[in-house]
């Protein structure tokens, strides 16, 4: 044993003691039952019943250092200082951790080797932070905690919708763990498994790009942030071509950073940069430069903040035509795909008519706006199946397709009792024909005759369908045939006009024809391009009838029904009209007599303009549609004159004789002379 002795000294009648020792001092240790004893200096005998070390003022640790914080999952640290077992355990090391019994002080402490100046203790597994008390009644504390939080790597499971966070010191309870994402404190980690793992729930993230992660573990926060990727996701791209600018629209979902708006995507398409336009959640446009060599199948990244994005498998082609089906509607031929525009000027479009191996040419077709369709107005095809035949780049693609029924009018119905005669295409050839049925308006169906062809080489079928009386155009009707629907209009056939007559003494003009209707309201009836739709005073869907017509020339008569108009007008010659007998004068010169009127010139039999002088026939000098002259031989002082049309006398006229003299005659009349 070491000399070990005290010098004591008086100090304000206290005696202060100062311990010496050979043995160095980290060889000290001992516990609460540690005691001083003294002994006066005259006597031999020492007293140790009283002063236990414990309540003295004994020396704090100091200088306390660790060699680590100690993992969560538990584990040795060595303790480096002075005086750390001066009265404490020795082979215990009391904490401020509830319910955790005092840490274990490794070694012997009576092996004269041991330091207790550096002192290695086992940390049970735990976490968060504590005190160490290096003397038993917990009078001095040296703050602690366990290890900090350690994030190697975080990935994020997109099918589970969680990030799987990888590190150390995680602890084992769930409930002791926060984690945050972008500093917003997240739901309690599902689980966490071996102090190394943490899964937590990501549902409520729907920005793209690194989202920063920090992880407190019972108030013991994580050194350095990590961050994990979320990436955009790709689900859909449309397939585009130079020829509309290269704008390409991409669908998904977190196509934008709502929290980081200055979080713009770089967007490669098949390692071309595609310049970003502008974005929300689910749809994204960007641009590529135009290129003519384009590909297909190219791959899509859209990265925020070197973040890739996730495609499934989602691929994109430029400037390569992709179709995939063609359908019939409304009398079109509709061909789906992608960037169809190219295929102008590169491709053969055909169309084949499977029963008749007919092959027609389609020269001319439009592209939509988008290039997703191609379209044509179906020819008319005698059977309703058929094959598209498109050859692109010496490659042949066949596509059969189905057209439904069409029909077309051969014939337009009369007003009366018409019948309305239907072209038929777009047939079911191969299947046993039945009648089909027509529907006018909202009328109740009427069956028409079974379809049949024309000649052997027709290519069409037709079909016969009465028509209810009427008038007009554009009259919606519905055929049906075998459950195949067609909606189209016809028309009735147009008024037509055949001849005309006058009533005896040519009082009413009354027109002959077809397809004139009944209704006053519905029959327009011009004459010389005036409407005389008035002057009617009957109407038959054969004829009407209207008054004399004194007032207008011959000239073209023309008729509309019910907005249906004639093919081409019909000329109408009218009766002449008799104005006077040598207009105001009693007498005739020289037998020359002048007869005035208006359609003076007809060649219509019933309608010659006759003059007789005294009961004879006398000479036409001269005529014209208003003007006749006329010469008679008779020398009778008077001369009864009288005008006919047909058998029918006009006006009649006494004139008396006059031979004209010359200027050189005595009694030559100058006033009457002059005629």
């Amino acid at each position: 044993m070491a000399n070990n002795y005290f010098n004591c000294t008086i100090s304000n009648d206290d005696r202060v003691c100062v311990f010496h020792s050979d043995e160095p001092f980290s060889r000290l240790w001992g516990s609460r039952y540690s005691r001083a004893c003294f002994r006066e200096v005259s006597g031999d005998s020492e007293d140790c019943r009283e002063l236990f070390l414990i309540y003295t003022k004994f020396p704090q640790p100091y200088n306390v250092k660790f060699s680590a914080f100690p993992p969560t999952s538990g584990g040795d640290i060595v303790i480096n200082g002075t005086f750390l077992r001066l009265v404490g355990g020795p082979n215990e090391l009391d904490h401020s951790i509830k319910n955790v019994e005092p840490f274990i002080v490794k070694g012997d402490f009576t092996d004269p080797s041991f330091n207790c100046s550096s002192i290695t203790v086992t940390i049970p597994p735990g976490s968060g932070n504590f005190d160490f008390y290096f003397d038993d009644e917990n009078i001095y504390k040296v703050p602690f905690s366990y290890a900090p939080p350690i994030i190697s790597r975080a990935t994020n499971d997109i099918e589970r919708s969680i990030i799987i966070i990888r590190g150390n010191n995680f602890f084992i309870d769930s409930s002791l763990v926060s984690v945050y994402f972008d500093n917003i404190l997240q739901p309690t980690p599902q689980n966490v498994f071996n102090h190394t793992v943490i899964e937590a729930s990501c549902y409520n993230i729907t920005d793209p790009g690194p989202l920063p992660i920090h992880i407190k573990v019972n108030g013991v926060s994580s050194e350095k942030n990590s961050s994990v990727c979320i990436p955009a996701i790709v689900q859909y791209i449309t397939s585009i071509s130079s020829n509309i600018g290269g704008i390409v629209t991409i669908r998904g979902s977190k196509l934008i950073s709502l929290s980081k708006p200055n979080l713009i995507p770089i967007i490669e398409i098949g390692g071309k940069r595609c310049v970003y336009l502008q974005s929300n959640e689910n749809t994204l446009s960007c641009k590529l430069s135009p290129d003519k060599s384009g590909g297909k199948n190219l791959s899509i990244n859209v990265q925020f903040g070197g973040c890739n994005s996730i495609d499934y498998g989602v691929t994109f082609s430029y400037d390569i035509p992709e179709i995939f089906y063609p359908y019939v509607s409304n009398g079109m031929v509709i061909i789906r795909g992608n960037n169809l525009a190219s295929l102008k000027g590169r491709t053969t479009i055909e169309i084949n008519d499977i029963y008749e191996e007919t092959k027609i040419k389609i020269t001319q077709f439009q592209v939509s706006p988008d290039e997703t369709d191609l379209s044509f107005k179906l020819p008319r095809l005698k059977c309703s199946s058929f094959n598209v035949n498109i050859t692109v780049g010496g490659i042949s693609f066949m596509y059969p397709t189905q057209a439904p029924i069409m029909s077309s009018v051969f014939k337009r119905p009369s007003s009366v009792n018409g019948t309305l005669l239907l072209e038929l295409y777009n047939f079911k050839c191969l299947f046993k024909r039945i009648n089909p049925t027509i529907t006018y308006g909202s009328s109740p169906p009427i069956e028409c005759s079974i379809p049949s062809l024309q000649t052997s080489n027709s290519t069409f079928f037709l079909t016969s369908c009465p028509a209810p009386y009427g008038s007009g155009k554009d009259k919606q009707y519905t055929l049906d045939y075998d459950s195949d629907l067609f909606k189209d209009v016809y028309s009735y056939a147009p008024p037509i006009i055949q001849y005309r007559t006058f009533s005896e003494g040519q009082v009413d003009l009354t027109v002959h024809g077809s397809n004139f209707g009944n209704s006053l309201s519905l029959i327009k009836v011009f004459f010389n391009g005036s409407d005389i739709s008035s002057e009617i005073r009957s109407l038959k869907d054969n004829q009407f009838s209207f008054k004399k017509l004194s007032s207008y020339e011959n000239g073209m008569i023309n008729i509309t029904v019910d907005g249906v108009y004639m093919e081409s007008p019909f000329y109408i010659t009218l009766p002449p009209i008799i104005y006077s007998i040598n207009d105001l004068m009693d007498y005739c010169c020289n037998g020359r007599i002048t007869i005035l009127g208006k359609n003076l010139l007809t060649k219509d039999e019933e309608f010659q303009v006759k003059v007789m002088a005294n009961e004879q026939n006398i000479t036409n000098l001269y005529s014209s549609e208003k003007l006749l002259y006329v010469m008679t031989n008779s020398k009778r002082e008077y001369i009864n004159t009288s005008v006919y049309i047909g058998k029918y006398l006009i006006i009649s006229k006494k004139l008396k004789f006059y031979k004209k003299k010359n200027i050189f005659d005595f009694y030559y009349d100058k006033a009457i002379d002059s005629c």
